[in-house]
């Protein structure tokens, strides 16, 4: 897939930016996945190319300084055109992080969906990264260049229970304010490991999933909630 990145409001050419791409469809031969990594690219033309798994129906996603992550209409490797992505400056959204008796919390990191999504059809929709996360100071948070539509955000720290903000509503070249997340500390879940002859067993690490079904090791990451930590005598927590 080749194509240009331009300003949508001059339509001078992106010279730096990274690019991703994800596979919408197969359209023959065998129905190889797309890898989810960023490429970088550098050019006074704004002009990038990138590798497919087969012929098919792609996406790709552009990331550059100061402008929206923008997805690309779909690409059909068939029609061997270049392909135009406009990038915008897009909206913003505010908001503030808050403990339980509603004291601000600093050093959370707030991510945005349309950043951090995977790339399999199973992920899209999906937390799998912490790209593009911004950190709290004083609870809080701005969030900004996110394209026109409806957004979620996720909000992580160590000491608490993640949250997740759905629907949030952005609009090119305005701020939505108000967003107001509560965190709360949570719980925990310990017990004790065993082999098959009854004895504690140690050297074993335990995975906290979520209850979805994932095809392979970047999807089972995005549904996991936690580690476990184990002692010798099995006890993990």
């Amino acid at each position: 897939v080749i194509g240009t990145v331009v300003d949508s409001l001059s339509g001078e050419p992106v010279r730096s930016f990274k690019a991703r791409i994800k596979k919408v469809r197969t359209l023959r031969g065998p129905n190889y996945t797309q890898q989810n990594k960023w490429e970088e690219f550098g050019n006074v033309e704004g002009e990038f190319k990138i590798e497919v798994a087969g012929p098919g129906v792609y996406q790709v996603q552009v990331a550059a300084e100061g402008f929206v992550w923008a997805w690309s209409e779909k690409i059909n490797t068939d029609d061997e055109q270049p392909v135009v992505i406009k990038l915008s400056k897009g909206g913003r959204i505010k908001g503030v992080v808050v403990d339980e008796q509603g004291k601000g919390i600093t050093g959370e990191k707030v991510i945005a969906l349309s950043r951090a999504c995977g790339v399999m059809p199973r992920t899209t929709e999906v937390f799998v990264s912490e790209n593009g996360a911004v950190e709290t100071a004083g609870g809080q948070f701005v969030l900004e260049n996110l394209a026109e539509g409806r957004e979620s955000i996720k909000v992580i720290h160590p000491d608490y229970s993640f949250s997740v903000v759905d629907d949030i509503a952005v609009f090119e070249g305005q701020v939505t304010e108000g967003i107001k997340v509560v965190l709360r500390r949570g719980g925990a879940v310990e017990g004790y490991v065993y082999d098959a002859d009854g004895k504690a067993e140690s050297g074993v690490v335990l995975y906290f999933q979520d209850a979805s079904s994932y095809g392979g090791e970047a999807d089972k990451k995005a549904g996991r909630l936690g580690m476990a930590m184990r002692v010798p005598n099995g006890f993990s927590w």
